[in-house]
Formats: structure tokens, sequence, C-alpha cells
């Protein structure tokens, strides 16, 4: 996973092989790629809502692992509690 600086790097080292690229041939990638301002404010608004979504999911993932956490939890007690009254039946007969 990239972190906010690795992704800043890498999208410059890309802009940068696109621009000698460009200057070497002449071609206008950046135009065609559709590199304008207002393209990368939208894939910057995109890509906000995707880590919104993931923090989302990521959320909702960790309250169901709770939920099944103490599920066992719980079960292992009462498993427990049986085991103890059966030992203490065992005890009362001897």
């Amino acid at each position: 996973m990239l972190t906010k600086d690795g992704r800043a790097t890498l999208g410059g080292g890309v802009e940068d092989a696109v621009h000698k690229v460009q200057d070497a041939t002449g071609l206008k990638f950046t135009e065609a790629l559709g590199w304008g301002k207002g393209v990368s404010d939208k894939a910057l608004v995109a890509a906000k809502e995707i880590v919104e979504q993931a923090k989302e999911l990521s959320r909702r993932s960790s309250m169901s692992l709770k939920r099944s956490l103490l599920r066992s939890h719980i079960q292992a007690e009462e498993r427990v509690e049986k085991v103890e009254e059966k030992e203490n039946e065992i005890k009362r007969l001897v």
C-alpha cells in the first residue's frame, strides 16, 4: 500500500517520464491522456471517495469481527459453565 508521499513521488515520476518522452518525440501525450486540471481534480475526488468507502468497509468488517469474537467468547463461557456443573455433579456423587 502506498503512502501519500509514495503516491505523490510515483505520480511525479510518471509525469516526468511522460514529459520527457513528449519532449523527445514532439507528441502531445498529456493532451491525449486528458491530463488537464479538471481531470486531475475529478480523479482526486474519485480517489477520496474510494478511500472513504474503503474506510467504511474496514469499519464494518471490524465490527462484524468483534461481534463474532464476542459470540465465540460467550459460547466458550457457557461450555466452561457446563463442564464445571458436571464436575460439581460428579463430586457430589463421589
